[in-house]
């Protein structure tokens, strides 16, 4: 056995030393690819496989050594190794060698750390045909990553620490998560949050995290967004105690709210939970109400859609500080920014609008549900791609209660479907029916040049809505009824029903 990895280490040196001068005259320099290391930290096991397409001589081995962690900064080990400073028995934890399989592939059988090992990274080395690759295997225990993070004071040390020990914080950072799709300044929020604390488990880190990454979203706005936050974090923002005043306010009054909140810095949930307390009782003591015969009132609730237009000027001057792709989208350019300073519709990132995407069923209903009514937090669905914890949940939810959709079916309400121009059209003609509005007639009725296309259900709404100016169909006469609604022609529609 000593005869064996002391041959394995020599055999290592070698490559190792002679990879430089391959390196000068490789036109283009090989690699290994799809290295994976799995390190079990509870069982302190590893296994370590990947591919060398490299490969010519599949009779030589892939070569692996694992060292202990540098000591200083003037020479690693392996440096200290390859200059025979130090013995592999000093510097070394493992070592070991496999052949390719004929698809150039390896795997090293899984091996076990030492429990008497330090915390630190572990270097490892992968060696074939000269060919060289390195990495670091993050030794520590489930304890000793969460003390790893306390009293950290640099928020570049804080991420280094997250991205090697992920796997037990379990932080949503993927590109996939609302901590991605913060700006830059957010996230530096949110890492600055994490500084200059002491953390009792992983549980903690994660909470913090969550937290923070909500109170970055709110800092960020727009307002709009805010309804989606809150009722979907209201638990872990400390929000539960106020949540009853809360939802006892029309929407105006929430709107209020998210108006106060938004744009402002909250260093924890507790900042922000008085903050939304204290909004909440300033709001409660508003009344907003305007001249305008378009919404209803339900009781002691306010339709949002009776806020007050703005000014036209004040208007243009914002648009153009808010979004920047609107040049060839004139026609709804107004439309847009009424919308969007109502927190019915959003940006998408970076003072973009994305006028051209199409919108899907569930912005859709969310679009309407704010546009002409608002959102009862007690209404209840059971569509499968509707979950209970989605931004969307209490939208649809809502929607369903008030028969301004019915879903396909029974099962699924088709959530991340492009909707249709007939769809859209009949959702809103449901929506105003459900506040008692009744649209006048401005239009002569016209015959599209497709109207046999038009589904039987959708065509009252279609020429209901065509008859009230609100659409006139597109070129050619037609009206393109199975088309896909964009986000320019759904903002311009609602806007003009808010007029």
């Amino acid at each position: 056995m000593k005869k064996r990895l002391l041959s394995l280490c020599v055999a290592m040196l070698m490559c190792l030393g002679s990879f430089g001068a391959f390196a000068e005259t490789a036109s283009i320099t090989p690699s290994f690819k799809a290295v994976e290391v799995n390190y079990n930290r509870a069982a302190g096991t590893v296994t370590i496989s990947g591919e060398a397409p490299f490969a010519i001589n599949m009779a030589e081995p892939v070569r692996l050594m694992v060292l202990k962690p540098d000591s200083d900064n003037e020479s690693t080990n392996l440096e200290k190794l390859i200059n025979g400073t130090v013995t592999f028995a000093e510097v070394g934890v493992h070592v070991d060698e496999v052949v390719l399989s004929a698809e150039k592939s390896f795997t090293f059988t899984t091996f076990t750390l030492s429990d008497a090992l330090d915390a630190g990274d572990y270097p490892f080395r992968l060696v074939s045909e000269n060919v060289t690759y390195t990495d670091v295997i993050c030794v520590a225990s489930e304890s000793e990553t969460v003390s790893s993070m306390n009293s950290m004071t640099d928020t570049s040390m804080i991420w280094s620490n997250i991205e090697k020990y992920n796997d037990v914080y379990q932080l949503e950072i993927d590109e996939n998560s609302a901590y991605y799709k913060l700006s830059d300044d957010g996230k530096q929020q949110v890492l600055t949050g994490l500084c200059n604390k002491t953390y009792a488990d992983a549980d903690v880190i994660k909470n913090d995290f969550n937290v923070l990454v909500q109170l970055a979203r709110i800092k960020s706005g727009p307002w709009g967004s805010l309804e989606e936050i809150i009722s979907n974090n209201y638990s872990i923002l400390g929000l539960m105690p106020y949540m009853s005043a809360f939802n006892a306010l029309n929407t105006e009054q929430k709107d209020l709210v998210y108006k106060a909140l938004v744009g402002n810095a909250y260093q924890t949930a507790s900042d922000f939970a008085l903050a939304f307390n204290n909004a909440i009782a300033e709001a409660g003591n508003s009344y907003i109400s305007s001249g305008s015969d378009f919404g209803s009132k339900r009781g002691d609730k306010i339709s949002s859609a009776i806020n007050v237009p703005m000014n036209l000027e004040t208007e243009q001057t914002e648009l153009q500080k808010t979004f920047k792709d609107l040049k060839q989208y004139a026609w709804a350019e107004e439309s847009i920014l009424k919308l969007y300073n109502k927190g019915i519709v959003n940006g998408k990132a970076n003072n973009i609008f994305a006028p051209a995407d199409f919108v899907t069923r569930s912005e859709a209903i969310k679009m309407i549900v704010l546009a002409f009514g608002e959102v009862d937090m007690s209404a209840e669905c059971n569509f499968e791609d509707v979950p209970k914890d989605s931004w969307m949940y209490p939208y649809i939810a809502t929607a369903m209660s008030q028969k301004i959709i019915y879903g396909y079916d029974d099962t699924f309400a088709g959530t991340n479907d492009t909707i249709t121009r007939e769809d859209f059209a009949t959702m809103i003609l449901r929506a105003l029916k459900a506040i008692n509005k009744t649209l006048g007639v401005t239009q002569t009725e016209k015959s599209f040049s497709d109207n046999n296309k038009i589904s039987d259900y959708a065509k009252e709404a279609v020429h209901t809505l065509q008859q009230a100016g609100v659409i006139n169909g597109a070129d050619n006469n037609c009206y393109l009824p199975k088309n896909s609604t964009t986000r320019a022609e759904a903002a311009k529609i609602i806007a003009a029903l808010l007029d």
